[in-house]
C-alpha cells in the first residue's frame, strides 16, 4: 500500500510508466518512487547490478544471445534483456535454487559453454569479444 506522500504523486499520471523522482522517506529510509503495476517489466527503469561472473560463464551468456539469433529472431538480444529474462524466469523455491546453486559450484569450464567443437580439448580458448552491443558471430 502506498503511503498518502506516494499517493499524492500518483494522482494524474495516467500516460507516464515511471513515477515521478522523488524520496519518499520512511524513517531515515529511502526507497526508490513506485512503479505502475501495469507497466511493461521490459520497460521499468533498469537498475545496474554491476555483478562479476566467471569468463565462461560470461562466455554462455553471449552464446545464449547468439543461439535466439540464430534460431530466427529478428534482432539479437541483448546480454541485458538476457539477464533480465533468465532472471525472471528462474525457480523461487529455495530448494531448487539450493540445488542450482550446488550445480554452479561443482560446474567446470567446460560445462558452462554451449558451442562443442567435437574435440576432446583439456585446454579451451574463449574468444576475444570486444565490448558492447554486437552482432552473433559467424559460424
Amino acid at each position: 500500500m502506498l503511503s498518502s506522500e506516494a499517493r499524492k504523486y500518483t494522482s494524474g499520471l495516467e500516460h507516464t510508466s515511471r513515477l515521478p523522482e522523488a524520496n519518499f522517506c520512511i524513517g531515515h529510509d529511502k526507497m526508490t518512487p513506485p512503479f505502475r503495476s501495469e507497466e511493461r517489466l521490459i520497460d521499468a527503469q533498469p537498475k545496474p547490478l554491476g555483478q562479476k561472473v566467471p569468463e565462461p560463464v560470461h562466455e554462455r551468456l553471449e552464446q545464449l544471445c547468439d543461439r535466439v539469433h540464430g534460431a530466427g529472431a529478428l534482432r539479437r538480444p541483448s546480454k541485458q534483456d538476457m539477464v533480465g529474462a533468465l532472471l525472471f524466469g528462474s525457480p523461487s523455491d529455495p530448494s531448487e535454487l539450493s540445488n542450482l546453486l550446488d550445480r554452479y559450484g561443482k560446474a567446470t569450464v567446460a560445462d558452462a559453454l554451449l558451442d562443442d567443437s567435437g574435440e576432446d580439448k583439456n585446454i579451451i580458448d574463449l574468444p576475444r569479444r570486444k565490448s558492447g552491443p554486437r552482432s552473433p558471430r559467424a559460424s
